[in-house]
């Protein structure tokens, strides 16, 4: 069924803008949650939205830096998964079996996600440098371990490709 459905929009060449389409959605999808969850925390935290996330003591920005990646990391694995069925199923290919466009449009989305999705949490990270310049060693090590778990995972849906922006942070804060 599915198959039919990519026939049909090879069909009415409209595969590249159902690319597009996918692509911007998703990238939407990791903002709005960057968004709602940290303004969500921001509003419990207290602070009145006065200082942003600024403004959050360690624990509640270290709480909602959490849920902040175990959110984009379920989105980001969800795509994957759209990408690994298209792949095993043969979905994106010509009938001789080629890959259509050199990579699989969804691979490239997943890709652009996940680096979207790094560079949101580097620039929290970057607002956030005088605060984390008072945590303990112990918060430093707790927020290093996390960003970088983060950063592997990330790197894996990247084809590879390193995230500069959220490494050069991190080391810049440590």
């Amino acid at each position: 069924r599915v198959q039919e459905m990519v026939q049909a929009l090879q069909l009415c060449h409209a595969m590249d803008k159902t690319a597009e389409l996918y692509q911007r959605r998703l990238q939407q999808l990791v903002r709005m949650t960057v968004r709602t969850t940290i303004a969500e925390f921001v509003e419990s935290s207290g602070s009145g939205g006065s200082g942003g996330v600024t403004g959050m003591t360690y624990p509640a920005f270290f709480n909602c830096l959490q849920l902040l990646i175990e959110e984009i990391q379920s989105i980001l694995r969800v795509a994957f998964s759209v990408d690994e069925f298209c792949q095993a199923e043969g979905i994106l290919e010509d009938a001789s079996g080629e890959q259509q466009q050199r990579h699989r449009w969804t691979a490239e989305s997943v890709s652009h996600g996940a680096d979207l999705a790094t560079k949101s949490i580097a620039e929290l990270l970057r607002l956030r440098k005088e605060s984390h310049s008072l945590i303990t060693q112990a918060e430093m090590k707790q927020l290093w371990d996390t960003c970088l778990a983060f950063t592997v995972a990330m790197e894996g849906y990247c084809n590879n490709t390193r995230a500069v922006s959220l490494r050069s942070t991190l080391v810049g804060q440590a």
